[in-house]
């Protein structure tokens, strides 16, 4: 089963430069109106967007509401693509974290720790990726495609689980992957920017 997994839309709060973790800041007006103009462009390209999965975060929810309503599709909820937990960086920005914890940062994003201290790791969100995915592919055929929307964390995440370097994930950017349905695995594909 083929995804493409985006990042919602920008939120109110994304000019802080804060790390989210599992607040649920809303969209900012200017991330509802790229949310609409990235859903149009996406239809425009006659992709077969089956269904749209998104975190049940206000800013999953409202990006993903968009490309439901441009392919027609219902849009299914679930907590299981929420931003990964932060632990002890939740709600911190960047220089925040870096003063506080010198150079883990850094460390995380080239594979000497698995996740921030007391917060996800990476193959925790992997799993819990997988998990979802797998639920939603009953029924489809092969060539059919499933939005998700979903957090940079969970992407990042992905990538380092399955050894590839890390990376900015901008808003309403992603990733394909293909889901093994026998085997759960999670193979990660080209970058996508809308």
């Amino acid at each position: 089963m083929l995804y493409l997994f985006l990042r919602h839309a920008e939120t109110e709060v994304s000019d802080r430069k804060e790390w989210h973790g599992t607040s649920d800041p809303p969209l900012s007006l200017k991330g509802r109106v790229h949310a609409q103009i990235a859903a149009k462009r996406l239809r425009d390209l006659n992709l077969k967007i089956v269904g749209v999965i998104c975190s049940d975060f206000s800013r999953a929810t409202e990006t993903a509401a968009e490309f439901g309503k441009a392919f027609g599709c219902v849009v299914s909820r679930t907590p299981l693509l929420r931003e990964r937990y932060l632990g002890e960086w939740e709600g911190l920005t960047q220089d925040e974290i870096e003063r506080r914890w010198p150079g883990l940062i850094e460390a995380w994003r080239v594979g000497r720790i698995d996740g921030p201290p007391g917060g996800e790791t990476d193959d925790e969100v992997t799993g819990r990726l997988s998990r979802v995915l797998s639920e939603f592919v009953h029924g489809d055929h092969e060539s059919d495609a499933k939005l998700v929307i979903s957090h940079a964390g969970l992407l990042r995440g992905l990538l380092a689980a399955n050894g590839l370097p890390d990376e900015e994930i901008p808003p309403l950017s992603g990733r394909w992957l293909t889901l093994k349905t026998d085997t759960g695995q999670i193979n990660v594909g080209k970058e996508t920017t809308l």
